[in-house]
């Protein structure tokens, strides 16, 4: 979508921005870990609060991020992020439908081949 809307970013500075706005997860799984080895069941929710914390930590990062690699207003990114989720959701769709499709197909060629054995017999 990016490179439909003019977007100046190469592929290496999408992964960069990435691989850097993935570090608040890294840095706060750490601890979160450690936490939950001493807290109790009442206290797991300061567990779940770092990491949402952190969850939306990265998706800021890599929203702006992205953002001012390919160089767009914010209305813009909004744009891009919105077409860019229905596109997957269009290619998950497709995904779905092309695996129940082979699933159906194999499914009928098991029912042929049992049926031919069956009249052989």
């Amino acid at each position: 979508m990016t490179t439909l809307l003019d977007g100046e970013g190469t592929f290496k500075d999408i992964v960069m921005v990435f691989g850097y706005s993935c570090l608040p997860i890294t840095l706060i799984q750490i601890p979160a870990a450690l936490l939950s080895n001493i807290a109790s069941f009442s206290e797991s929710v300061y567990i779940y609060i770092l990491n949402v914390g952190a969850m939306v930590w990265f998706l800021f990062l890599l929203f702006f991020g992205i953002m001012t690699v390919h160089q767009y207003s914010l209305g813009k990114m909004f744009l891009t992020t919105l077409l860019t989720v229905a596109a997957a959701a269009v290619l998950i769709f497709v995904y779905l439908l092309f695996f129940s499709l082979i699933t159906q197909m194999g499914t009928f060629i098991a029912t042929i081949y049992k049926e031919i054995a069956f009249r052989l017999r």
